[in-house]
């Protein structure tokens, strides 16, 4: 809902609320990487993508996520270096 009314702080608090409510909700962390990711946080969105995995390993979305946030930050560090 919070997202739907692009209200990302809001999106942004509930997802930290719920991940530091139940530290094995790797679905909060998963939005909260990717909601950090679209403001540009990419460290700290990698950071918190690479917990998901190890939360839900039966889970294949999660490594594919971190793969892709893996790769935004490579392509975002080359450019910073040109």
């Amino acid at each position: 809902m919070q997202l739907d009314l692009e209200d990302y702080a809001g999106a942004e608090r509930t997802y930290r609320q719920l991940f530091a409510q139940d530290p094995r909700n790797a679905s909060a962390l998963n939005e909260l990487a990717f909601l950090l990711s679209a403001r540009g946080d990419l460290d700290e969105a990698l950071s918190l993508m690479r917990k998901a995995p190890l939360l839900a390993a039966d889970n294949p979305k999660y490594r594919q996520n971190l793969e892709r946030l893996s790769a935004a930050r490579g392509a975002a560090a080359e450019r910073s270096a040109q």
